[in-house]
């Protein structure tokens, strides 16, 4: 299967209602605690890619670049506009029919002070970490894997990565770059159906330094 954005402009464009009211309890200890407030909005948000990703089986090859910005139109007193925008990256290589190395890379800022519509640094971005650990209107993380593909049939598969994940988030942008990120290192095995995508079942360890350890399963 192939992904082609034909390097032109063609930029997806898009439009919704975003209602939310706080609720302290999914705001992890160590982010501030804002007064309680209901906010609604009106999104409207454009973004473009261009690459080409090839897919075989599990296993795929190319890159890809996406950019996107959106706007928050407030339609309350307690909804106060603002702007975010992002960009990220992916890169794929085959080396063999067995190995393949991935790289990506994500940024983004938003210019709101609302606590509920900032950037929050979590276990997508870093293995290992709490949702929340760092936050603030700039977010940035990285990742690099080495994925062994030990076996590889249409309805089996079986592969084991190797990575190495890394991420930031400031209010002001260059303080992401001022300040150690966080960091971890590990190995995930996954396995699968090929044919099914969905069907599949992986297994990660992240060592974070300072004897953290982080064990988890994905279903």
């Amino acid at each position: 299967m192939a992904y082609d954005y034909n390097y032109t402009f063609s930029p997806d464009l898009s439009l919704g209602y975003f209602n939310h009211q706080t609720d302290s309890a999914i705001i992890e200890e160590g982010i501030s605690q804002p007064e309680a407030y209901t906010v609604n909005y009106l999104t409207v948000s454009t973004a473009e890619s261009i690459g080409l990703m090839n897919r075989k089986r599990h296993q795929r090859e190319g890159y890809n670049i996406s950019a996107g910005i959106g706007a928050g139109i407030g339609l309350s007193k307690m909804s106060p506009a603002y702007i975010s925008a992002g960009i990220s990256g992916v890169y794929s290589k085959l080396l063999a029919r067995f190995l393949q190395i991935d790289g990506s890379i994500s940024s983004g800022y938003t210019t709101t002070e609302l606590a509920s519509l900032i950037n929050y640094l979590g276990p997508g971005h870093v293995k290992g970490i709490l949702s929340g650990e760092r936050a603030g209107k700039s977010i940035i993380s990285s990742t690099i894997a080495l994925r062994l593909t030990y076996i590889n049939r249409n309805w089996f598969a079986m592969e084991q990565s190797f990575f190495i994940n890394a991420g930031n988030a400031a209010d002001v942008y260059w303080r992401l770059f001022s300040t150690p990120p966080l960091a971890s290192a590990g190995s995930s095995i996954r396995l699968m159906i090929p044919m099914v995508p969905w069907l599949a079942i992986s297994f990660h360890y992240a060592w974070m330094g300072n004897s953290e350890h982080w064990l988890s399963a994905d279903f």
